[in-house]
């Protein structure tokens, strides 16, 4: 899932995964406005309005990509 340095993003994931009425406005058209619930830095809010998706998974997964893009690699 997402990693524990994104604290806010895992409770919007966790609100959307479990009320479908955050699902439903993070998908359809009010992502600014229940991003902004959860008080996301502004980087995680520009990040959360790119995301185009039209599924909870695809919004997870797209997500959980950016995340592991911003871990430094293990070498």
């Amino acid at each position: 899932m997402l990693e524990h340095n994104h604290p806010r993003l895992q409770l919007l994931v966790s609100a959307a995964g479990l009320d479908d009425s955050v699902r439903d406005r993070l998908l359809n058209g009010q992502c600014r406005q229940v991003a902004a619930e959860f008080g996301l830095s502004a980087r995680e809010m520009e990040v959360v309005m790119s995301i185009e998706a039209t599924a909870y998974q695809d919004f997870v997964q797209r997500l959980h990509d950016w995340i592991t893009q911003q871990q430094p690699s293990a070498t």
